[in-house]
């Protein structure tokens, strides 16, 4: 049932492709009509993947697997980004604000989250290398992830063990989880550790900017306190 089921899912969801493949070609049609396209920079790109019963489950609020988590990111720039330029690194939809506003000559703001992806982007590696952090609210409960260029870590609810690890590298379809060696599961705890700092340090800027501006302290929304709680704080 469920591989009939994903049949017919990823036959609509490639119709779904392709009507919207249309529409952002009249997009960019009617907006070559209104500007210059050739000095504009136009980034097209997704919320979330879509599964088809990879890990056992249809849709996209229920695993954080690559098929999931990958999605497209095109950034079109003519006479800055070469055409059929490829970054196979990873990369995160908060990259784009700073991409951006580097290729515009502007300086993004210290509490800018992500990094500049014009390095790679001009063939040149980032300042130090990078995770990139994913989370799940679904109806399987907590869910986070973290992965690397060659490692990829899931983790679940208040966990100190990754549940998953897998290496990127030999199985890039998330197939073979890795044996949780002690190594293995340090390696995990130590970024999500990162991701948690990432969390607080946020979390800490947006409270200094409110009493820079004297504006009256509103109580935390409880979707943040729920993920705050789920991190451990």
């Amino acid at each position: 049932k469920l591989a009939r089921q994903a049949v017919w899912s990823e036959s609509g969801y490639a119709g779904e492709v392709i009507y919207m493949d249309t529409e952002v070609g009249s997009l960019l049609r009617s907006l070559d009509q209104r500007i210059n396209l050739d000095n504009t920079i136009v980034v097209i790109t997704a919320d979330h993947g879509e599964e088809f019963a990879e890990h056992g489950s249809i849709g996209h609020a229920e695993t954080l697997h690559s098929e999931v988590l990958n999605i497209p990111m095109s950034i079109h720039y003519p006479g800055k980004i070469p055409a059929q330029t490829q970054v196979t690194a990873p990369a995160s939809l908060v990259d784009i604000l700073p991409t951006v506003l580097d290729f515009a000559g502007l300086p993004a703001h210290p509490g800018t989250q992500g990094v500049s992806l014009r390095p790679l982007i001009d063939g040149q590696p980032l300042s130090e290398p990078r995770a990139i952090y994913a989370q799940n609210f679904g109806k399987n409960g907590q869910e986070w992830a973290v992965r690397t260029l060659d490692r990829k870590f899931i983790f679940t609810g208040n966990k100190k063990i990754p549940r998953e690890a897998y290496d990127l590298a030999a199985d890039p379809q998330e197939n073979n989880p890795l044996e949780m060696t002690d190594d293995i599961a340090n390696e995990g705890l130590d970024l999500i550790r990162d991701y948690k700092s990432l969390v607080v340090e946020a979390m800490t800027r947006r409270m200094q900017r409110q009493a820079e501006v004297k504006a009256p302290e509103k109580p935390l929304d409880q979707s943040v306190v729920n993920k705050l709680r789920a991190l451990g704080y």
